[in-house]
């Protein structure tokens, strides 16, 4: 909720545009969404919460001027990427065993066998 509203009032009010509230809330909103995305939290939308993600893509481009957002762009679209290939294993593998994905502490995914 807090990237649409920030989405919107980036929208429609241009008071709002300021690097640092959109960089710091955008980037924190995203975050979170590829956390739960990547820790197979259940009952969650997944293809709603890539959406959201996407919508703070779009803030952060308008700012290209700016470097720190480009570095959020930057950021956000390799975490944005290894979330959409731990979905799509998810989903390719769904006939098969359950399994859940976590990610370590260098970035990389590794399958864990539910009980």
């Amino acid at each position: 909720m807090s990237i649409n509203m920030q989405y919107e009032s980036f929208m429609h009010m241009i008071y709002i545009r300021t690097w640092w509230y959109n960089t710091t809330y955008a980037l924190y909103g995203s975050m979170i969404l590829l956390h739960l995305i990547l820790s197979n939290y259940p009952g969650l939308p997944d293809d709603e919460l890539l959406e959201d993600v996407e919508k703070s893509l779009e803030i952060f481009s308008s700012m290209g001027d700016i470097i720190v957002s480009r570095r959020c762009v930057e950021m956000l679209r390799e975490v944005l990427g290894v979330a959409r290939t731990c979905l799509a294993r998810r989903r390719s593998s769904s006939h098969g065993p359950t399994t859940a994905n976590f990610l370590d502490s260098e970035g990389h995914i590794h399958p864990q066998q539910e009980s």
